[in-house]
């Protein structure tokens, strides 16, 4: 009977060992994954800055107007224009829906 008490209080302290060293290696990777998710929202959110203060520096070259009244380059420039405002968009549309 002592013997099968003890062999019971052996496979016991070893699978509560190996469930504690399950454990704590889940939530290494938990806390990986949540430095890798914190990481791509620094880069999204430096990318979103990088877009407003682009639209910013297109105001400010056109503040006259003289690109877009020249044939030539006003089509250049409202093509640059529209690929912005569809970045743009982009990026805003996953600020007002992922967060």
């Amino acid at each position: 009977m002592y013997i099968v008490i003890t062999v019971l209080i052996i496979v016991i302290a070893i699978l509560g060992y190996g469930c504690f060293n399950l454990l704590k290696q889940v939530e290494k990777l938990e806390l990986g994954v949540m430095t890798i998710a914190d990481e791509y929202q620094i880069i999204f959110d430096d990318i979103r800055e990088k877009v407003l203060q682009t639209e910013i520096r297109l105001k400010e070259i056109d503040i006259k107007g003289s690109f877009e009244a020249d044939d030539e380059v006003g089509f250049v420039f409202k093509e640059i224009i529209s690929l912005h405002s569809e970045l743009n968009q982009t990026v805003q549309s996953y600020y007002d829906g992922g967060n």
